[in-house]
């Protein structure tokens, strides 16, 4: 009788130990995901920012210069691009959200 005792208490535990096992498996992979995507989002914003600073000094230099110079268009395209990228990447991560 001990010993069917102790065998349903093996079991049990075991049983225990691959049902945490699985959970904790599943909440990395989660977790690992939400890292990628987080670095993405880090990473476009800091291009839009550096885009929006140089932006911000060509228009500084053609105010003060009272002319529209070459260097404000180069910087105008590279926010619009970094803004494309970043609302292509919300849609993304919206698309796989209502997916799931």
């Amino acid at each position: 009788m001990v010993e069917i005792i102790l065998g349903v208490i093996s079991a049990a535990g075991t049983v225990a130990v691959a049902i945490v096992g699985s959970r904790y498996a599943r909440d990395s992979k989660k977790a690992e995901k939400r890292a990628k995507i987080r670095a993405k989002e880090s990473q476009l914003a800091m291009r839009l920012i550096s885009g929006i600073g140089e932006l911000s000094a060509a228009n500084s230099i053609a105010i003060k210069e009272n002319r529209v110079n070459g260097e404000m268009d180069k910087a105008l395209i590279k926010v619009e691009n970094a803004q494309g990228e970043y609302w292509q990447h919300i849609n993304e991560i919206a698309a796989e959200q209502l997916t799931d």
